[in-house]
């Protein structure tokens, strides 16, 4: 969780929950010694050294067209430092020479996506909506507020990021789409019938599965299982009905095992029941 502006918002703070990622759209300021975090846009920091003023002498240069406080001049060699400002602010971003606000130690950063964030609005929307309530004196008060949001696809994104490999997706089966992906290789009666047959069986028994039953090659049917990246892949083929019964294969894994057909409900059972 870092330290984020309010934006439209409004109110007295607010923080947003990044996932780290060099991917992330995000630039996330970390001091690895104190644990101060925040985005880049309300991260604050000092300078981790100052030039000394110019010892040059201003001077006024000739510029035909610069209409500043004299028409065609310029003055050259002016330290801004030297002037007196009706408004200070801190305007700049931090750097990787920049030092922590808490603890003078060096900053680093980091990109990130942000999933979500959280917002202390105070009585800014209660005062402009007249909300108010009774306490137990019975003296009426503006209601306190915040808010917070998690964005669905942005947290997906995060979690294909942190589970994936060269071949695709890798779904944890909390948050899968289907925990069983079958995969039917071949235009054999037998194939079908058996991959069929255990379509229904498994959907019966309550688990959620995925069928491939396109007539397609087995290397394409394997590259897209991989891609989609369901917890837990089933082929039924000749090549596994011949050794007796089909192959079950976990999709973190890379080794398949011949299930008996009469025993692989309650091995997919025993599978989805372990954690990931």
């Amino acid at each position: 969780m870092v330290s984020s502006d309010v934006g439209m918002m409004g109110g007295a703070e607010a923080h947003e929950y990044q996932y780290l990622t060099a991917v992330g759209e995000d630039h996330v300021v970390v001091c690895k010694s104190c644990g101060y975090n925040a985005n880049i846009d309300a991260a604050k920091h000092k300078l981790s050294s100052v030039s000394e003023p110019t010892s040059q002498r201003v001077e006024e240069v000739y510029t035909p067209g610069c209409k500043d406080n004299k028409n065609d001049h310029h003055l050259k060699n002016v330290d801004p430092r030297s002037f007196t400002g009706t408004c200070v602010d801190d305007l700049s971003l931090p750097t990787e020479q920049s030092l922590c606000v808490v603890c003078d130690s060096p900053l680093s950063q980091s990109r990130g996506i942000e999933v979500g964030n959280i917002f202390k609005l105070g009585e800014k929307y209660s005062r402009l909506m007249g909300a108010t309530y009774l306490d137990n004196r019975g003296t009426e008060n503006f209601l306190v507020m915040g808010c917070y949001g998690i964005g669905i696809g942005r947290t997906i994104a995060c979690i294909v990021e942190q589970h994936s490999d060269e071949r695709g997706i890798i779904w944890p089966k909390g948050i899968a789409p289907y925990a069983i992906h079958i995969l039917a290789l071949g235009n054999k009666t037998e194939v079908t019938e058996l991959a069929e047959s255990l379509y229904a069986d498994l959907q019966k028994a309550g688990l959620e599965v995925l069928y491939d039953d396109r007539e397609q090659t087995p290397g394409v049917k394997f590259g897209d299982a991989d891609l989609l990246g369901m917890p837990i892949q089933v082929v039924v083929s000749k090549r596994s009905i011949d050794a007796g019964g089909v192959e079950v294969r976990l999709r973190k894994e890379s080794n398949s095992k011949v299930v008996p057909y009469g025993a692989v409900l309650e091995a997919l059972k025993a599978h989805i029941n372990v954690g990931d």
